[in-house]
């Protein structure tokens, strides 16, 4: 659901609403934010309409996950992000924007964004969308999470959500992230390169798995010690150049 300019109205959709997304900002100006959840049976009065911060915190407090949108596309600097209203509230950071990518394509990817944000020791999660606006045929069907979830009910995917246990992608699958110490099994579908990275100080101690002949890969494992005290994140690249990415790691 789009809500744009209307963050009271997004609030009341998540409030009512079974299972639903609204987009809640803007906060600011350079801000969007997504709340992913399910109405709760509490009588909380709507937030004012003149306070966006105030619907994002009140729709956490409802239990929605909640996203920080094509941060690129807003200019958004990482420094910057830290100072939000309601910033506390954020559970995820979109890596990729899908419509963005059609209209502006130099500003869909918000790698940067989770990264600096990791970097400086915030604990989020990663996210894909299309948030097609249809306006142009190509601008859905191009990014999405895929859930690990017991059931398809808004609870167990909303739990799914908060646990990290999903990946995003532009279409290639991760099969399998299977972690025993420091060793970390990946297994995905046919693709190009399976690479594993962290922090910027720790940079050379990335690896990529791919086969030297041009061919596909579907298996990999890593050795995640290098990363001990920070982070480390999964990304797979398919031969057309679609990617999938796994949320952070924190040996």
């Amino acid at each position: 659901m789009e809500d744009h300019g209307h963050p009271r109205a997004a609030y009341g959709r998540l409030h009512d609403a079974d299972g639903c997304g609204a987009e809640l900002g803007p906060v600011g100006r350079a801000a969007h934010l997504l709340g992913l959840g399910r109405g709760s049976p509490a009588a909380l009065d709507p937030p004012p309409a003149e306070d966006p911060a105030e619907v994002i915190r009140c729709a956490r407090a409802l239990g929605a996950f909640v996203v920080l949108l094509h941060p690129a596309l807003n200019h958004l600097p990482v420094e910057a992000a830290g100072r939000l209203p309601a910033f506390g509230a954020l559970d995820a950071v979109e890596i990729y924007n899908h419509s963005t990518y059609g209209s502006a394509p130099d500003r869909a990817d918000g790698a940067y964004m989770v990264d600096g944000l990791l970097d400086r020791g915030r604990h989020i999660s990663i996210a894909a969308g299309d948030d097609a606006h249809f306006a142009f045929p190509a601008d859905r069907f191009g990014g999405w999470i895929e859930v690990w979830a017991e059931d398809l009910e808004p609870d167990a995917l909303l739990a799914s959500l908060r646990a990290g246990t999903y990946y995003s992608t532009q279409s290639p699958r991760l099969e399998r992230l299977e972690r025993d110490g420091d060793r970390l099994e990946v297994a995905t579908s046919p693709v190009r390169a399976i690479a594993l990275g962290g922090p910027g100080d720790r940079w050379l101690d990335g690896i990529t798995v791919l086969d030297e002949d041009g061919g596909e890969v579907d298996h990999a494992t890593f050795d995640l010690s290098a990363f001990k005290g920070s982070y480390c994140r999964v990304t797979v690249v398919d031969g057309a150049g679609r990617r999938a990415w796994s949320n952070p790691i924190w040996p």
